[in-house]
Parts: C-alpha cells; sequence; structure tokens
C-alpha cells in the first residue's frame, strides 16, 4: 500500500503548498573517520534543518535528486525505495568506488515544510540501507532496504538442543521467583525445567514447565 499524510498534514499540504511547499530532504552517511554525511535536496535553495551534536544548524544543499514512491506492504513495513542522485560531477560515484559502493551505510529520507524548519519534529522520516547501486555517467541509482541485512542475525536467535534460551525468571521463561518456596536456580535444562514445573504444582499454581522450555530436544547436532 502507498504511505500516506496523516488528515492534518494532508490538510497543510493543500492550504500551503502553493506559498510553503514541501522539502525532501537527503542524508547518505559515508564510512569515512569521523563519518561524512551528504546532506542534499530538490529544492531551488540550501535549507536549514535539525542540529547537529555541538547544536550548530544543519544544512542541505540544492543536487539533482528524486526517490521512488515510499510505499508500506499490508504488515507496515517499508519496501524498496531507489533514489536517484545527479552524476555529473562525479563526486557521488569517487564516494562508491571508494567504499564499496556504499552498500550497508544509513540513508535518511525526510519530508519537512518551508513553514516549519525551525522545528525538527516536524518531519515525515524513514530510514533505510544501502542494498545496491547502479552508476551511470549521468546518474547514481541507490537501491535502499528498511533493514541491514548485514548487521541482522538469520535466524534471531541460536537453536540449540539442551540449553534454555530463556532468562531465568524473565517473561519468556515465566517462572514466578516471588511465589513461597520458589526455586532460585536453573540448569537450564529440561529435566531442571520440569522441577520448576514441579514446584509450580506444590506451590498451587498451574504448571508452566516444561512447557515454557526455551530450547530444541529434537535437534540432532551436525557434524
Amino acid at each position: 500500500m502507498t504511505r500516506t499524510l496523516s488528515q492534518i498534514m494532508e490538510q497543510h499540504r493543500s492550504e500551503l503548498e502553493s506559498q510553503w511547499p514541501w522539502i525532501w530532504l537527503y542524508e547518505i552517511e559515508v564510512p569515512t573517520d569521523p563519518p561524512t554525511r551528504y546532506r542534499l535536496t530538490n529544492f531551488l535553495t540550501k535549507v536549514p534543518f535539525g542540529k547537529n551534536t555541538s547544536g550548530a544548524t544543519l544544512e542541505y544543499y540544492p543536487f539533482p535528486i528524486a526517490h521512488s514512491s515510499i510505499t508500506a506492504d499490508s504488515g507496515g513495513d517499508l519496501t524498496g525505495i531507489e533514489i536517484n542522485v545527479g552524476n555529473v560531477s562525479r563526486e557521488i560515484s569517487q564516494a562508491l568506488a571508494t567504499y564499496d559502493g556504499l552498500v550497508g551505510q544509513p540513508v535518511v529520507i525526510r519530508l519537512v515544510n518551508s513553514q516549519d524548519l525551525v522545528n525538527a519534529q516536524a518531519q515525515l522520516r524513514d530510514d533505510s540501507v544501502v542494498k545496491g547501486v547502479r552508476v551511470t555517467n549521468e546518474v547514481v541509482t541507490f537501491t535502499l532496504s528498511p533493514y541491514n541485512l548485514y548487521e541482522r542475525m538469520f535466524p534471531p536467535f541460536r537453536i540449540v538442543a539442551q540449553h534454555c534460551r530463556r532468562l531465568y525468571g524473565g517473561p519468556k521463561c515465566g517462572y514466578d521467583l516471588t511465589t513461597p518456596g520458589a526455586l532460585t536456580s536453573c540448569g537450564k535444562t529440561l529435566s531442571a525445567c520440569e522441577a520448576h514445573g514441579d514446584a509450580e504444582v506444590t506451590a498451587g499454581l498451574d504448571r508452566l514447565h516444561p512447557k515454557r522450555f526455551g530450547a530444541y530436544p529434537g535437534v540432532r547436532n551436525v557434524r
């Protein structure tokens, strides 16, 4: 589905578009030491918006840049976005050659209104990372993803056979350590989990364990 503005922002867009236009701001990080951030805008003049950690106003510079529609799937997650950046000066392509096409680098796209640039909260913001890049003599096209696949672990947890991964007494473990007579430690094994279930029954509680055991006894070791 296509992302839309809220009712209030849509009203402002209709009323103010001619006098106070909406402006797209782009921030692309380059992994220098310290990091360099290209701050670009599709507006005709330089746009001041936001401040750095020292309190200095950040400035976005006019540049031939545009992006594809920002859409979300049925779960509300952003789908792929493409940003086209003019490459006539070759400045962007030089950074690409030096830093592996900037793949994995963060990109921020903001939509702001020229009437409210002093309010850093008055923005629609999308955070992405560079997934791929295409370069021609005229245009650099960045393909963005809302997830950094180079930093995410798949699967998001280790699958082990005998050692429970739950935090003892935490929400996913579910064992109530405040119950009178509660066990004070856990060996993280299936038999230890069963013993905690026995303690629950003794205390007059529902047996949650070993149903909450956070390992996979049926998994075999692969050698």
